[in-house]
């Protein structure tokens, strides 16, 4: 928690009884950054289930479980430190459906056309 008035968030996302953050990127902690801006904080809603780690540990959702391209901070692939988009999909369901399907193992990324975005 950034602030707590706000409910702002940044993430850490580390290895059990690791100290590292394994992301770096917005929304992401990192121990150089002395003061955070509304850029780089991100907000939970209404939602008290907020992060989220797929079935085979692959993917991390700190917020919402959303892979479309837009949302913040999105889905991430943690091995390749990438966030995970389906930029050819338009629909936001068919987003939701393939978005599900990756999380519970179902099919791959691959399978389902999605992309790995740098966004460094």
């Amino acid at each position: 928690m950034v602030d707590a008035h706000l409910r702002a968030y940044q993430v850490i996302v580390s290895n059990f009884n690791g100290t590292k953050n394994l992301l770096a990127g917005k929304g992401f902690w990192s121990d150089s950054i002395n003061e955070s801006d509304d850029d780089n904080v991100f907000y939970p809603g209404d939602t008290i289930y907020i992060g989220k780690i797929s079935i085979n540990g692959k993917y991390v959702a700190p917020n919402d479980l959303d892979c479309t391209m837009d949302l913040f901070p999105g889905v991430w692939d943690i091995e390749n430190k990438m966030k995970v988009a389906f930029l050819e999909d338009k629909d936001d369901a068919v987003i939701d459906h393939k978005c599900k399907e990756l999380f519970s193992g179902i099919k791959t990324l691959n399978e389902l056309s999605g992309k790995l975005i740098n966004m460094k």
